[in-house]
């Protein structure tokens, strides 16, 4: 059984649920959102997505709870129209690795005390196309790319 996410014009997301079903919920539907995504589940089985809101060039993330699906935008450097990673620690905070078209620098961005905050990783020659991203036992980022 093939699963996966679909993308129109804004962020769809495409869930199995209990009972063997696919059911597809809208997640972001302002503006041209959802290409090069990203998606994971917490220990409580919610998706964490990361995607790029064309509209803006910019770094979007969004997270499922019992109350709904929530969004937000990522202040992140320059333009990103690449390919970006998620992936989140044992208490559940997003880790987030995505590339910067305009500088071609790899970045890393994760959120501390209910901020995200975005340090530069590589930025020698064009560096970070197509990162993955993995969080070790001790809480360090490993990103390949």
């Amino acid at each position: 059984m093939k699963r996966f996410t679909l993308f129109l014009l804004f962020l769809l997301c495409t869930i199995i649920t209990a009972q063997g079903e696919w059911r597809i919920e809208t997640v972001d539907a302002d503006g041209f959102r959802g290409r090069y995504t990203s998606i994971t589940v917490d220990r409580f089985g919610n998706p964490h997505i990361s995607y790029l809101d064309e509209d803006t060039k910019g770094l979007r993330y969004a997270k499922r709870d019992f109350t709904g699906w929530h969004t937000e935008s990522i202040n992140t450097p320059g333009t990103i129209e690449s390919h970006t990673a998620i992936t989140l620690d044992h208490r559940d905070i997003p880790h987030i690795a995505f590339y910067e078209k305009n500088d071609r620098d790899l970045w890393y961005a994760t959120m501390e005390n209910g901020q995200w905050t975005t340090e530069l990783v590589d930025s020698e020659g064009w560096s970070g196309g197509g990162p993955d991203i993995l969080i070790d036992k001790f809480g360090k980022p490993h990103i390949s790319y």
